[in-house]
């Protein structure tokens, strides 16, 4: 993409945000147009706008649109900007929080602090304890796949797919055998869910992914350098093992507070960076802002459909976002055999 379409793409994302936004507070089984989301917005505020509004609109609005809503951008966010920076460590456009296991591992530590009571200090404990589980599991496979196979991707891939099925048997048999309460059904750690958002977590959530975000810029040079090989990248004075660690802490620490708060959702990180990745190249200075807002409008699209198409009944947006990212995987794998990398 050359410097002068940037800012047009910079302007679409924005819009698109911003679109995703006002669809999801507005659109459900109470509508709210968008000028009522203003007048109920600057009431707030202390003002007047002048603009009639029912007092279940701004119920709706406060108590379930608004934070779910926003909690969507921020996962979604998460996700792509997880995508992203591991892609770039293990040089695999195949990378993704769930592909890896990092998304299980993450759901397995969540449903482990609950049981042992360890969540019992503060909802805020869900995304510790699940940046803690998604840490050590993708820790254990990067290890596991440079010691069996060094580095080969198919191995990475299939390993962490494994790793996946496993630790989502096991969360299912924690959530059956454990009578805790906290535990809300396997569906949900299972399959994602926006339902049930409370304005705590976006407290939560929106300072973690915003820090994580500049750290990870921070780290773009690098991640740049890293496209070359890691024998190049050292050569130019790139640490590639703390590099690719602080990537790893990071797209744990991502993960984990989607997974405490969503349940497991994958493709995010797979979706959008290859769709940007084709529109704008793969310097990270920009892609991973671009993710960040490109996820964030996908997850946010995902869950008004959720939300709406079998409507007074939720899908869950986990199932959606499978179903959109599973094609794509396969027409990855076929692209990389086909190249003579599987």
């Amino acid at each position: 993409m050359t410097a002068a379409r940037r800012p047009l793409l910079w302007a679409t994302l924005g819009a698109l945000v911003l679109l995703a936004t006002l669809a999801g507070i507005g659109w459900g089984a109470v509508r709210i147009d968008p000028t009522q989301i203003l007048a109920i917005l600057v009431d707030r505020l202390g003002l007047d706008s002048g603009i009639e509004f029912s007092s279940q609109q701004e119920t709706v609005l406060w108590g379930i649109r608004l934070p779910r809503v926003l909690l969507g951008l921020l996962a979604g966010g998460a996700l792509a900007l997880a995508g992203v920076a591991l892609q770039a460590v293990f040089r695999n456009p195949l990378a993704d929080p769930a592909l890896l296991g990092m998304t299980g591992s993450a759901t397995t530590g969540v449903v482990l602090a609950i049981i042992l009571g360890i969540v019992s200090v503060g909802r805020w404990m869900q995304p510790v304890a699940g940046a803690v589980g998604a840490l050590l599991g993708t820790l254990w496979l990067h290890a596991y796949a440079r010691r069996t196979s060094r580095g080969d991707t198919s191995t990475l891939i299939l390993t962490g797919v494994a790793l996946q099925l496993v630790l989502g048997a096991v969360v299912t048999l924690l959530i059956a055998l454990a009578d805790v309460p906290g535990l809300r059904g396997a569906d949900f750690w299972v399959m994602g869910s926006l339902s049930g958002t409370r304005w705590q977590d976006v407290w939560v959530s929106a300072p973690v992914v915003i820090i994580v975000l500049i750290l990870l810029w921070r780290l773009a040079p690098q991640l740049n350098l890293l496209l070359l090989g890691e024998e190049q990248a050292r050569h130019l004075g790139v640490d590639t093992t703390a590099v690719g660690l602080r990537v790893i802490l990071l797209a744990a620490i991502l993960t984990g507070t989607v997974v405490a708060y969503c349940g497991s959702i994958a493709f995010v990180g797979l979706l959008v960076p290859h769709m940007l990745r084709m529109l704008m190249g793969p310097d990270h200075r920009l892609l991973l802002p671009a993710s960040a807002l490109g996820g964030a409008t996908l997850l946010t699209l995902g869950d008004i459909i959720a939300r709406n198409l079998a409507s007074p009944m939720e899908l869950p947006i986990g199932v959606l976002m499978t179903i959109l990212g599973g094609p794509l995987f396969f027409y990855l794998l076929g692209r990389g055999r086909r190249a003579g990398g599987w």
